[in-house]
């Protein structure tokens, strides 16, 4: 069991997560085939359950750790989950058109496969057709809009963080929508990326049966990570990736801020370990502007005296906080 508090602009918030163990109509515990006992998972805002869209959101936080360097190097899948979870924190019916698209495109896979088999007709396309276009320009419009937004404070971040890195363009962010179109313009209303879907469909429907599932849309998306026109996955050394990655994420911060007033919990695992001296000064200096930061480390040594002077600091001592 998990449990958040935090204060915000309209009062104080109790976030709660617990897993409890399942048992049959008997009361005997479940068990998997391994034999580790069945759980499901509890939600409550304030002691009232809640589904996890309604959770989402309630405390602000962003977290950057190691693992974020899979932002630049991974699959397109983990880009698009960054944008999603930035996007979901501040506009709910993000979350609630991702679930219908989701599900949407389930149901439209199946029935590309049944014509390829001759078991249905593409007039059974139509409704789904629908609802991915409608629900799919709403995710394309979410995601260009804070691709926008982004773009332009995570380039300030990282002229802050990795001055000698920045020549020419800096870093960059460019929102690939998959919209059936090499080239689709930049833009962000809604209708005009339903009518890009719709043409899209139209124009690879055939392709889409063949291959037996949908081939544009919002889960086909990507978003390119330059610095300096060059891909940062490609040609950034690892300090440099790490910089990019935490300007994308005080940038999340800043996205945050601006869509609900409110300051978010910025979270740092480690973020200081494979820094040069002149970075760890330059990125104490970027998060200098943070409400609210907790910042873990192995060695102390790594946080610049800057940021450990104006910190509380604790140790981890057989599972106890202990003030340092």
């Amino acid at each position: 069991r998990i449990e958040g508090k935090a204060v915000r602009l309209d009062g104080e918030e109790t976030v709660e997560i617990a897993l409890a163990i399942r048992n049959d109509a008997q009361g005997v515990r479940l068990l998997s085939k391994s034999g580790v006992p069945l759980t499901s998972k509890r939600l409550r805002l304030n002691g009232i359950p809640k589904r996890a869209t309604e959770i989402v959101g309630r405390i602000l936080a962003v977290l950057f750790s190691t693992l974020d360097i899979e932002i630049l190097s991974g699959s397109p899948l983990i880009r698009r989950r960054y944008l999603d979870l930035v996007i979901a924190q501040y506009l709910t019916s993000y979350t609630e058109s991702f679930t219908r698209y989701s599900r949407a495109i389930t149901q439209r896979n199946a029935v590309l496969k049944r014509i390829g088999n001759g078991e249905a007709s593409e007039a059974e396309l139509e409704p789904w057709n629908e609802i991915v276009i409608d629900e799919g320009s709403a995710i394309m419009a979410a995601r260009s809009t804070v691709v926008r937004d982004l773009r332009c404070f995570a380039k300030n971040h990282h002229r802050r963080m990795a001055e000698v890195d920045v020549v020419k363009d800096g870093l960059v962010l460019i929102y690939h929508p998959a919209v059936g179109n090499n080239s689709p313009p930049e833009m962000e209303d809604r209708l005009a990326f339903g009518e890009c879907l719709r043409d899209g469909i139209e124009l690879h429907q055939r392709r889409e049966i063949s291959a037996g599932r949908t081939l544009i849309g919002p889960h086909r998306d990507d978003l390119a990570i330059l610095l300096n026109g060059r891909s940062v996955s490609a040609y950034a050394s690892r300090a440099q990736q790490r910089s990019v990655v935490l300007a994308l994420r005080l940038a999340e911060a800043d996205v945050l801020r601006k869509e609900t007033n409110e300051h978010p919990l910025i979270l740092l695992d480690d973020v200081f370990s494979e820094l040069d001296p002149s970075r760890r000064e330059a990125t104490a200096t970027a998060i200098s502007d943070a409400d609210q930061i907790l910042v873990t480390t192995a060695d102390e040594a790594w946080i610049p005296p800057t940021l450990l002077a104006k910190a509380k600091s604790f140790q981890v001592e057989n599972s106890l906080l202990i003030p340092s």
